[in-house]
């Protein structure tokens, strides 16, 4: 499982997901999950994949744990 903190001021995309999956496929990892942390939450493109392998947590999550 790897995960990647994001800081933008703008909600992350499908896109900017799949580029960091690829970048974490080509490091020679193999992950099952991918976990990813969002500032500013995530594109509608994201919220409507049927993905297990994608969890995805806001700032807001983290601070209710």
């Amino acid at each position: 499982m790897t995960y990647e903190a994001k800081y933008k001021n703008k909600p992350l995309t499908n896109l900017q997901i799949q580029q960091e999956i690829q970048q974490s496929n080509g490091s020679g990892l193999s992950p099952y999950r991918y976990g990813f942390i969002s500032k500013n939450g995530y594109d509608h493109s994201v919220l409507v994949r049927q993905d297990d392998s994608l969890i995805l947590y806001t700032l807001d999550d983290l601070y209710q744990l």
